[in-house]
């Protein structure tokens, strides 16, 4: 299983309202916030939008092609917002969709979160279905995860086959492909 951390200062800004933007951190990385002893004893609701990812992308897609890399961008509403004890936050990617450690998120005026997702574009042409699922635990190895009610994001991405050009150069033929 894939964990990819939403940042660090995600989970600070979505929990604990510690302000807004940053970037992604390695894969499992970690932030400390706090909970309070509703969503101890209860957990979280997280409201997605969109509620699923429908996303298509030529393989190898190269920089001259628009939008670079490949994305897609989610808000999430996090209730309760407030919190008292550490928490850590992760987005479980089983089949490698996503590029770990590369999310940026923001928050708004109206407390809402938002996520650049980027697609991993390595992933041969095809079509990819599944689910992320956000994880919101109690410790940085996630052996105690909080009850999470949403915060699944089912997908379907459609990854077409690279683009190849074949052009011929002082009458001699050159193939490229991607």
């Amino acid at each position: 299983m894939r964990y990819a951390s939403l940042s660090a200062v995600v989970l600070c800004s979505t929990l604990a309202g510690c302000g807004g933007g940053g970037g992604g951190g390695a894969a499992g990385a970690t932030s400390s916030g706090t909970v309070n002893a509703a969503a101890s004893g209860t957990g979280f609701t997280v409201s997605l939008t969109p509620a699923s990812i429908n996303a298509s992308f030529p393989a190898e897609q190269q920089a001259l092609q628009l939008p670079y890399p490949p994305n897609v961008d989610i808000t999430a509403s996090v209730v309760p917002s407030s919190v008292s004890t550490p928490v850590y936050v992760y987005l479980v990617d089983p089949a490698g969709v996503l590029v770990l450690g590369k999310q940026t998120i923001t928050k708004d005026s109206a407390g809402h979160y938002s996520a650049k997702l980027l697609f991993n574009q390595s992933l041969p042409a095809g079509t990819y279905t599944g689910k992320l699922q956000l994880q919101i635990c109690q410790d940085a190895a996630c052996a105690t995860p909080y009850a999470v009610t949403g915060g699944t994001l089912p997908y379907t991405i459609t990854v077409t086959p690279a683009i190849a050009i074949s052009a011929k150069i002082n009458g001699v033929a050159v193939a490229s492909s991607g």
